[in-house]
């Protein structure tokens, strides 16, 4: 047998990373102003949990780091490119810096967490204009429960859907350079 680390009794196993998404009907992108209310109630319910995060929102305002923002794989030249992003406090973050914004992240994260315990709310105003990206990696149970009770309930102005960023052509161009595949 394998041992990949996984407990053999399912009951056991722990999921500590959540993703979903909140995508909008009709073809209608995601607002400044709706970007801005989830972002506050999901900082306000997290730090009711963890006093101790901080956050930042991070942006692509260019088409190249944008595009690099898509790559799904680890490079140098991605990760140069990644160091352009801008970065702003919530209150530094504004409209005029939406409005020429291709990706928007905020990043939560508990520096006083011995793991890598991170929460991400993102909009690619480019590829998925139309979807709010809930991520998160090494949270509680209790804190997995109370962000899906928040955000991930189905209305009349947002679906649930699974969380997974649509395949960008830059990164299956690139995919397909460093590693030498042809389609």
């Amino acid at each position: 047998m394998i041992d990949d680390g996984i407990s053999e009794s399912p009951e056991t196993v722990v999921n500590d990373n959540l993703r979903f998404s909140r995508d909008k009907p009709f073809f209608l992108a995601v607002t400044f102003a709706e970007f801005g209310v989830n972002a506050g109630s999901l900082i306000a319910l997290v730090r009711g949990l963890r006093p101790s995060i901080r956050m930042e929102v991070l942006t692509c305002e260019d088409e190249k780091t944008y595009n690099f923002s898509t790559v799904t794989f680890a490079t140098k030249e991605a990760e140069e490119a990644l160091q352009n992003r801008r970065s702003y406090t919530l209150a530094q973050f504004s409209e005029e810096v939406w409005k020429k914004s291709f990706n928007v992240d905020l990043i939560l994260k508990d520096d006083t967490d011995p793991n890598p315990f991170m929460i991400c709310l993102s909009c690619d105003r480019c590829a998925d204009a139309t979807r709010l990206m809930f991520y998160g990696q090494c949270l509680d149970q209790s804190m997995q429960d109370q962000i899906l009770k928040a955000f991930a309930k189905p209305s009349f102005d947002y679906k649930i859907g699974d969380g997974y960023s649509r395949s960008s052509i830059f990164n299956l161009k690139y995919g397909a350079k460093i590693t030498g595949m042809h389609f």
